[in-house]
């Protein structure tokens, strides 16, 4: 797989940067401090949110390595209509992914919803993130800006939306997925960081919810998680088409060992599943929801 050019601009880390001090902002607090490799560990309100890493496309966490290895397999730029991408980010963080994306796709555009307004203009401030249109930060809550994007807009929609430590339910239902599908264009794809747990049906029943607006759902996860049943990350993807053999082999070259999980075995978690309904679900902030615990890595 062809990687994009390289951006010839300085990547390293302004030596201002407010390091190991609590920042208020709208939503929390937010503190940076240094790694031994020149990246930069953003934590918001006492979790792990974002690394970043002076090379924009050094991900260090897991999830989001998966999410753009699944992107560049589906978009390897072999044209260069290929790498004018349209990109939404529901739910922003310190835009590590949205960063690491506009590196590799100079040509896309990024669309990134964050609901901290003050967080999106320290990270603007602290961090080489590329200007708009490559890179657009807009703060607000996702489900407004989603509900106010026009149909068939993006190429690629992508859920990280946590609050207070949790998923919004809000975000999880069948309201909200038509309303991703509505913004997608045909053949689009639609990545969801979610979080399993112990004695928790979460990923099933947004299988099944998924499965009721996409033809093809697809399942990256760590095999030993799924049969375990511990905390951790998966990334679920809605689809029109079935993803392409490249997918799977750019999953497996992790350094976890994460695999794109059998469609038998999805098929099995839907039937399992139960659909989320928006009715079910009075709003984001009173129903509770998935703790992401330490695996909120946004």
């Amino acid at each position: 797989m062809a990687r994009s050019k390289r951006s010839q601009r300085p990547r390293a880390n302004p030596p201002s940067l407010p390091l190991g001090r609590e920042i208020p902002t709208d939503t929390g607090t937010v503190r940076l401090d240094q790694e031994t490799d020149g990246s930069v560990l953003v934590t918001l309100n006492g979790m792990p949110s974002s690394m970043i890493h002076p090379d924009a496309q050094v991900l260090s966490f897991e999830y989001m390595r998966w999410i753009f290895s699944a992107i560049r397999a589906l978009h390897p730029q072999s044209s260069a209509e290929e790498g004018r991408l349209a990109i939404a980010h529901l739910g922003g963080g310190a835009a590590a992914l949205p960063r690491a994306l506009a590196d590799a796709y100079p040509q896309s555009t990024n669309s990134v919803v964050e609901i901290d307004g003050a967080l999106l203009d320290l990270v603007r401030t602290w961090f080489d993130l590329p200007r708009s249109p490559r890179i657009s930060l807009r703060a607000d809550d996702a489900l407004v800006a989603l509900d106010g994007w026009r149909e068939d807009r993006f190429d690629l929609v992508i859920r990280d939306v946590f609050a207070g430590g949790t998923i919004p339910r809000a975000f999880q239902d069948l309201t909200a997925v038509s309303a991703v599908r509505r913004v997608l264009r045909p053949g689009g794809f639609y990545f969801v960081n979610s979080v399993m747990r112990p004695a928790s049906s979460v990923i099933s029943d947004e299988l099944a919810t998924l499965s009721r607006v996409f033809e093809h759902v697809s399942l990256i996860a760590e095999p030993s998680a799924l049969k375990k049943r511990r905390t951790a990350n998966c990334i679920l993807i809605g689809s029109d088409d079935e993803l392409p053999p490249e997918v799977e082999r750019a999953i497996r070259s992790d350094a976890v060992s994460v695999r794109l999980m059998p469609n038998a075995e999805v098929q099995r978690m839907i039937r399992h599943g139960h659909v989320l309904r928006r009715e079910a679900v009075s709003s984001a902030a009173d129903e509770p929801a998935e703790r992401s615990g330490p695996y909120r890595f946004g």
